[in-house]
């Protein structure tokens, strides 16, 4: 048996898609904890963004691997599942939008959590691209890096905390579009899972009146 029609294929489709994309963000979870040395931390309650960046992308991949099964096998078992797993997830991301809506002004302050969970190579890759030099003062490196300085030599005077928080902020519709698209997305598989499980079982149905 396989995925049934069109929807039952698109169900199946957004859900490799899911999968892949769960599998790379834990990829690079893994690989920012191991570069940044904090792997003997993992344990210490500490990490609060890496704890969030792989509990994402595990949930992604499991999801994605459980609505994979459900489409592919046809088991009602699975798309049951797989439905109530994404009406919680749905709940949840309005959850946190509210809250991120209500807490605004102080989500800014945890740039500073995130820049210490970071690796060297991110944290050099952002302040070569919002042009800063160190979180919040220079004495963060004993010899400064080349990407506090630009091409010319002439060294970044922004700290990143203030260049991080202008991005953020300059950068607000975007990231509304980013979480509308994935609000779609999770939306679009929650019909579609739906069909195909009313297919599923239109075709069960049959079958025993055989």
């Amino acid at each position: 048996m396989g995925a049934s029609g069109c929807c039952g294929k698109l169900f199946v489709g957004l859900n490799l898609l899911m999968w892949l994309i769960g599998f790379g963000v834990v990829g690079y979870g893994v690989w920012i904890l191991i570069t940044t040395g904090n792997t003997s931390n993992f344990l210490s309650g500490t990490l609060i963004f890496t704890y969030s960046f792989l509990g994402i992308g595990t949930l992604l991949v499991l999801t994605g691997l459980l609505g994979c099964i459900g489409g592919c096998c046809e088991s009602t078992c699975c798309l049951k599942a797989y439905i109530g797993i994404m009406t919680f997830i749905l709940f949840v991301d309005i959850g946190v939008a509210i809250a991120g809506y209500v807490e605004k002004d102080n989500v800014l302050d945890l740039t500073e959590k995130l820049w210490d969970e970071l690796n060297d190579e991110t944290k050099f890759h952002i302040q070569k691209e919002l042009e800063c030099c160190s979180y919040n003062g220079t004495d963060e490196y004993t010899t400064l890096p080349d990407s506090c300085s630009n091409d010319q030599g002439t060294q970044f005077m922004t700290f990143c905390k203030d260049a991080m928080e202008l991005w953020v902020k300059n950068n607000i519709p975007i990231w509304a579009s980013i979480v509308g698209g994935i609000g779609f997305i999770q939306i679009l598989a929650m019909i579609s899972s739906c069909m195909t499980l009313k297919a599923v079982e239109d075709s069960m149905r049959v079958g025993n009146l055989e």
